[in-house]
């Protein structure tokens, strides 16, 4: 079975999101269907208490649309914020990496 960094269009299932970020997601207007377009063209960092952050930026959205030749604006500035259990445990929008995050 291929990891959700291999496969952009595997939603992530539900088991893998706390509650608190199912309520960011739908806030946000972040649709299950492009969580994996996160994952998979996201910037990758590490930050306190060894959380993992994906950053869809403007390289993740041209990358994305070069090799899906999607529309994908709606997710530039996305973060998703995943424990080191692999749980997603909350979403955000964000204009740029913070400056304690390390790449990972």
């Amino acid at each position: 079975m291929k990891s959700d960094r291999q496969n952009p269009k595997a939603p992530l299932p539900r088991r893998a999101r706390s509650a608190h970020c199912l309520v960011r997601c739908s806030e946000r207007g972040i649709p299950d269907s492009q969580l994996g377009f996160v994952l998979r063209f996201g910037q990758r960092f590490r930050g306190a208490n060894n959380r993992i952050f994906y950053y869809f930026n403007g390289k993740a959205l041209e990358a994305a649309r070069t090799v899906l030749g999607a529309r994908l604006e709606a997710l530039l500035n996305t973060v998703l914020v995943f424990t080191t259990r692999g749980i997603c445990v909350t979403t955000f929008k964000r204009s740029s990496p913070q400056s304690h995050w390390v790449a990972a």
